[in-house]
């Protein structure tokens, strides 16, 4: 997902980790990124959410539940689940905004009474 001007906008990255797989045994092999217009003082940002992917060993016949986003892999014959760090709750599922940035609009409307159209200003 690219934003218009995105390249002229700050980063602002956030790291998720998971703390369990981390110590369960589960090896870090490396991330995924997702992209978000957020609002820091005194102007938008690019937020960028970097979610830790990891591998884990799995035994056949495991019954165990996976999250949605796990991946059942084969390599040299053995078997492994790929499975990436939760994302946070969300507002709206698969928003193009940030919580900050919806906050910021809504305050600049309903407190400050500016019309949309200064606000895309």
């Amino acid at each position: 997902m690219e934003f218009r001007g995105s390249s002229d906008l700050p980063q602002r990255r956030i790291e998720i980790r998971d703390a369990d797989l981390e110590k369960g045994g589960g090896t870090y092999i490396g991330r995924e990124l997702s992209d978000k217009l957020g609002y820091q003082r005194p102007e938008a940002v690019r937020v960028v959410l970097a979610r830790a992917k990891y591998k884990t060993p799995s035994a056949d016949g495991e019954s165990r539940p996976l999250p949605d986003d796990a991946t059942v892999v084969e390599q040299d014959g053995k078997r492994f689940t790929i499975v990436t760090a939760p994302v946070p709750p969300l507002l709206i599922r698969r928003g193009l905004l940030a919580p900050s940035m919806r906050a910021h609009v809504i305050v600049q409307k309903f407190r400050f009474g500016m019309p949309f159209f200064r606000q895309e200003e």
